[in-house]
């Protein structure tokens, strides 16, 4: 879990988890002093019935209140035992945020389906290619399509963005075309 310097937004060096004294950003200078719960930096290992029980110098779970915290939810902090904890992409959230994530569909890594964009892009250039009149309009909302969805995730099993590729390339070359064949048909036009 990385944590961040509030003034300028880089992250914090690890001497700043070794003391709760000031010290002072390595990038703006900014004074600042960190408290962290040290569940947030350790590693997640196997989890014991002696594990869970809570001492009294320790934090308790949100939803647990007679077990040990073992982590804190990256989204609204609350401390969460072992049992409450879930992982996700690298973080650690609370059963309400990863509920909360999944009906308002803000977190991306909660899925249930996937629009290819890159798939929809090369059909918008392979298919108008079969009658060449519709790559007028098959070839520019290809592109459109490749370059707008770039960074949206590619299918699960597919790692690789090669689609996207040989549709901008085939809709660049079908619009190149088109530049061609409506440059010849003016220069060849008869002057009157």
């Amino acid at each position: 879990m990385a944590v961040v310097c509030p003034e300028c937004g880089f992250d914090l060096t690890p001497a700043f988890f070794e003391s709760p004294d000031y010290g002072n950003c390595r990038i703006c200078g900014s004074e600042i002093s960190v408290l962290p719960f040290r569940a947030c930096f350790t590693a997640p290992r196997r989890i014991t019935a002696q594990d869970l029980q809570r001492g009294e110098e320790e934090n308790s779970c949100f939803h647990h209140e007679s077990k040990k915290a073992v982590n804190a939810c990256t989204l609204c902090g609350k401390f969460l035992c072992a049992l409450c904890a879930a992982e996700l992409g690298g973080d650690v959230l609370c059963p309400e945020c990863l509920i909360a994530g999944e009906r308002k569909g803000t977190d991306l890594r909660l899925e249930r389906e996937r629009t290819l964009y890159d798939s929809i892009a090369l059909t918008l250039a392979v298919a108008p290619a079969f009658t060449l009149s519709l790559t007028i309009f098959g070839a520019p909302a290809a592109i459109y399509v490749a370059i707008r969805y770039w960074r949206r995730p590619t299918s699960i099993v597919r790692k690789f963005r090669w689609r996207n590729w040989a549709a901008l390339g085939l809709g660049l070359a079908q619009v190149a075309f088109w530049i061609f064949v409506i440059a010849v048909t003016i220069t060849r036009r008869p002057v009157r």
